[in-house]
């Protein structure tokens, strides 16, 4: 505490210094009553609640000296906010007190006040209730990521602190300012400190100060420190802000004075301009737009309306229409059309891609004829499947499913399943008449959306006038593929926010990806200008691929190119355009990634698929957010279509659980919340397409799983009933689920059909697939770690596979495949005939590697993996050849062991009680022969290990530990035959179940 002054000596010694005299108060009305609530809440916010001690409570002090003509004066309590009274009054002050705690007990009423404020409520908020404003980010900071006691806590802090400042300096003119001088020095009266026992002043009080360099910005600033001494410190602090107006565009007028003694005849006129200014609400027009995406109107019809994607050319759009057919995704739209014409605050709808979903010019007509339903404008946003036509017959594959079939015999990872065969892609058509020459979908999107559309167009035109603008209207050669296009890029203007539509979509037949066209780079710069509210639409969320490893077409399947995003970052800088976000479809998902968001899964393959050639993909979802605004994705309206995402969970429902496929944007000045979503849940009918279909993985042996895909539009299989016909496969599970697996006892090709009814008994048409059964299983041997060692396997009947060999009767050495991401191919020893008996795997390092160089290898056999060995050096790679066993029924990794029989020679005459076997595992692997199960070990599988004595050491010194183990030698003796080389082999089991098993060699010998 600083030493006791009456008021009456600093009185003198600042008038005398500066010789101010207190602006006069005119009591003239300005006819409206302004309605003011104090708070009256004596308690303090406690320690430890990230807010210092307040005491000050003088709301009788307001009520008496700020008293004026226009104001009407109310006390107003923590309960009384939350039960609403707040919002009777235009003005709230809180002095040096706070809403939130009550004698450190939490009220919860500062939400309501925050709320309150929103809807353009004013404050006034003096001394320490400053923790209160940027607790609740009502005047927030440059730096909220400062250690919290800083922020809040008593002391110098980098957002504010105490300080003792009895003189305040004019440094603005403003309405609060008005009857004082700019650049003139004033003095105020601080408060005592008053002892609560005695009832004697014992010192003046600190007042909380804002730092200037901490504010959003230094025009806000009015008043600052004239003294400039904090308190306790002797610290200059020329930056200290003393009176502060904040007038944000989203909120009521705010208003902070450092100053607690509410009776201070100094500044009476401030407090009542202050009260003056923050009661003259802020009204700013909250309106809406919402975005739908990834309609795939024509999904589930192999050929939508009409045969064939170009059905213009023989036939008008009227025509075309009556064959278009309705069903549950016609029927959904237009569902959200009704939806959001019955919500009147939303003002446009922006359509984010995919409208179509093989670009038939039927797909697009059938969207438009229920889009211009809308009572209000939509904008179509052109998508990836809006760009390449095609159809497809029914009995074609996926691509999916034909990548399945390649990946089966040759990478042992774990790949999605089951696809749906309805995912189509033009990579997989087999006649060339199912596939249009060239991007024409494009052409279509314009001809029907733009050149026949006038009921749109003038919807359009109506609510933006002439800021709606394409950069193209006619076709135009593409700078970056020297080929006829057209790109669909806009821009609009509406409410003092620019709209930005970027078209993104690749034009070659072979990518669902991403591409910054040279044209749309320029239309970007021309239209991002500095300090413009701008958001930006692109079909694909404006994201690149997380990993290095990741190359196109992965970068371009889900996101843009690192180059692309760099560019696009580029452009954004340098306009210094206000970014409020940027929305997205594709991934047909709801999501928001933050600024820095960053998620990779490091599953990625390069892929041989028949008659396509070699492909890179990622199982998973990589990207990353590099620009400082957020990316909103928004769930499609065709979720079904992304029903191969499931992940090998076949009981998942076939779209995603909420449905919410409606995202409403409630805009208000800067402020741009997307947080809402809406559905049409409930209003579906069951309007099915006419085929239903399932998967299998090609692949699989005589063990195959079946999963079938239902198009039922509530998207849950479990409501549907499955009519199986397997063709003499034996099925294993319930035959009347949508999965199940089936065992197949001969090699041969079976045909199995399906038929499924849905829940109001309509059935589909019968589905039907030539089945293929293999051999009983296959194995796949893989490396992976630092290094890709490679590989030499023995086979039961002796034949020897090595990367130099290649090929020998049942197995091939691939090395076509990237495994690991490096860039580099990994070995994979592909067992196509197994064969009864153990395959030898010995691990050969490449010439240069580091002995702690790290190799992993794997086994995957009749769909199950096993690590064999992960992450071991190449210094711990085991002396012994790694083991897997073929029998009747199973495929079994064995641990190599290394074992020593002792004596080296057996004589049979020797009448000692038991012979000693020392077991060794692997070191490295993470093996240990303190887990081995005693009960377990055996010799030559016919003679059990003796209970006792046993003992773990180090035998022969190699520093790796050994069990030692004894067995009865006379049972020995009794199953070994007379040789120089007579095999010993130990096995047994670790206590988690794995197998071990090493061999030696002895003598055993019958002295005459």
């Amino acid at each position: 505490m600083r030493k006791i002054l009456t008021l009456a000596i600093i009185s003198l010694l600042l008038i005398s210094t500066f010789s101010i005299i207190a602006p006069q108060v005119k009591a003239e009305s300005s006819g409206e009553t302004i309605k003011v609530a104090v708070l009256n809440n004596p308690g303090y916010w406690m320690w430890g609640e990230a807010f210092a001690g307040m005491w000050h409570n003088d709301y009788l002090g307001v009520i008496e000296e700020w008293a004026d003509i226009d104001f009407q004066f109310s006390t107003i309590t923590p309960a009384e906010i939350k039960a609403g009274k707040l919002d009777n009054y235009q003005v709230l002050i809180l002095i040096d007190n706070s809403p939130d705690y009550d004698w450190g007990i939490y009220t919860g009423a500062g939400k309501y006040v925050r709320d309150w404020w929103e809807k353009g409520g004013g404050l006034i908020v003096l001394d320490s209730s400053i923790g209160f404003l940027i607790h609740w980010g009502i005047l927030p900071s440059k730096t909220p990521t400062v250690d919290i006691r800083d922020v809040y806590g008593h002391g110098d802090g980098y957002v504010w602190c105490y300080n003792c400042w009895e003189r305040v300096k004019i440094t603005r003119s403003h309405p609060i300012t008005e009857g004082y001088t700019i650049d003139t020095v004033y003095s105020i009266v601080q408060l005592n400190t008053l002892n609560q026992e005695t009832g004697e002043e014992s010192g003046s009080w600190d007042d909380a100060c804002y730092m200037i360099s901490a504010l959003p910005s230094p025009e806000i600033v009015l008043a600052t420190n004239a003294r400039g001494v904090h308190y306790g410190y002797g610290l200059e602090h020329p930056d200290e802000a003393v009176v502060v107006a904040y007038e944000p565009l989203t909120g009521g007028r705010v208003v902070f004075i450092t100053c607690d003694n509410v009776r201070d005849v100094t500044l009476n006129r401030m407090y009542k301009n202050a009260v003056r200014w923050v009661a003259q609400r802020i009204v700013v027009e909250e309106w809406s737009f919402a975005i739908i995406t990834d309609l795939h109107i024509g999904f589930g019809y192999p050929d939508y309306g009409p045969e064939g994607f170009d059905e213009c050319k023989t036939l008008d759009d009227s025509s075309i229409l009556r064959l278009c057919q309705d069903y549950y995704l016609t029927d959904r739209l237009t569902k959200i059309v009704e939806w959001i014409n019955n919500n009147p605050k939303i003002h446009f709808v922006v359509v984010l891609g995919d409208i179509s979903d093989t670009a038939e010019y039927s797909e697009f007509l059938k969207a438009r004829e229920i889009l211009n339903g809308l009572k209000v404008p939509y904008i179509p946003v052109i998508g990836n499947h809006d760009v390449w036509p095609f159809t497809q017959e029914p009995d074609q594959e996926s691509l999916m499913a034909l990548i399945l079939d390649s990946l089966d015999p040759y990478i042992p990872v774990w790949v999605p399943e089951p696809c749906n065969p309805l995912h189509f892609n033009p990579d997989v058509k087999e006649e060339e008449e199912y596939v249009a020459d060239s991007a024409n979908g494009q052409f279509y999107f314009n001809e029907i959306f733009w050149e026949k559309n006038d009921v749109n167009i003038q919807k359009i035109r109506a609510l933006f006038g002439d800021s709606f603008k394409r950069q193209f209207t006619k076709f135009h050669i593409m700078a970056d593929t020297g080929n006829l296009g057209m790109l669909h890029n806009y821009v609009f203007i509406y409410k003092g926010i620019k709209f930005v539509v970027l078209d993104c979509n690749a034009r070659a037949i072979h990518t669902a990806g991403a591409q910054l066209f040279t044209e749309t780079k320029v239309w970007l710069k021309e239209n991002l200008k500095e300090n413009e509210r701008t958001i930006l639409f692109a079909h694909h969320p404006i994201m690149f691929s997380a990993s290095p490893k990741v190359s196109p077409p992965f970068t371009e399947i889900q996101c843009f190119s690192l180059s692309d995003i760099d560019a696009i970052r580029s452009i954004i800088d340098e306009s210094k355009a206000k970014v409020l976000a940027c929305f997205g479809g594709h991934t047909h998902g709801n999501f928001v990634a933050a600024p820095e968001y960053d998620f990779a899964k490091e599953i990625y393959e390069e892929i041989e698929i028949p008659k396509i050639g070699k492909k890179k993909f990622e199982w998973g979802l990589g990207a990353s957010n590099k620009l400082n605004t957020d990316i909103v994705i928004t769930e499609a309206v065709c979720r079904e279509s992304i029903r191969w995402w499931k992940w090998s969970i076949p009981e998942l429902p076939l779209r995603t659980v909420t449905g919410d496929c409606i995202r409403i944007i409630t805009v208000r000045g800067e402020k741009v919340d997307y947080a809402r979503l809406e559905n049409v849940k409930g209003t579906e009918p069951s309007n099915l397409p006419p085929i239903s279909y399932f998967t299998y993985r090609p692949k699989d042996t005589r063990n195959k799983k079946f999963t079938a895909f239902p198009y039922d539009p509530d998207g849950y299989p479990e409501e549907c009933e499955y009519l199986w016909d397997f063709g003499g496969g034996v099925p294993k599970t319930d035959k009347t689920k949508r999965s199940v697996r089936v065992e197949y006892l001969r090699k041969g090709d079976y045909t199995t059909t399906l038929m499924i009814k849905d829940g109001d008994g309509e059935i589909s048409k019968l589905f039907s697939r030539t089945v293929t059964v293999r051999s009983r299983f296959e194995i796949k041997l893989w490396p992976g770690g630092w290094f890709d060692p490679d590989l030499i396997v023995i086979d039961p009947e002796g034949f020897v596979l090595t990367k130099d060999v290649g090929e020998v009767p049942g197995m091939s050495y691939i090395e076509e495949l990237d495994i690991n991401g490096d860039g580099e191919p990994d070995d994979i020893v592909a067992i196509w005939e197994v064969k009864i008996g153990d395959y030898l795997i010995t691990v050969i390092p490449e010439p240069n590697v580091s002995l702690t160089d790290t190799y992993t290898l794997g086994l995957w056999a009749d769909d199950i993996i096993n690590i064999i060995a992960e992450n071991v050096q190449i210094c711990n790679i085991p002396t012994k050849p790694y083991i897997v066993r073929s029998t009747e029924t199973e495929v079994i990794p064995i641990i190599p062991a290394t074992v020593d029989f002792d004596p080296d020679t057996l004589n049979v005459k020797n009448k000692g009680k038991w012979v000693t076997v020392y077991i060794e595992l692997p070191v490295g692997h993470g093996y240990n022969v303190s887990v081995i199960n005693l009960t377990s070990v055996m010799l030559n599988g016919q003679v059990q290990v003796e209970a006792k004595p046993i003992d773990i050491g180090d035998y022969d010194g190699d520093g790796i530990p050994d069990l030692m183990v004894k067995f009865s030698r006379v049972t020995v003796q009794a199953i070994l035959q007379f040789g120089d080389q007579v095999e010993i082999t130990i096995s047994g089991k670790l206590i988690d179940g794995r197998l071990f098993e090493g061999k030696d060699a002895i003598r055993v010998i019958l002295p005459p």
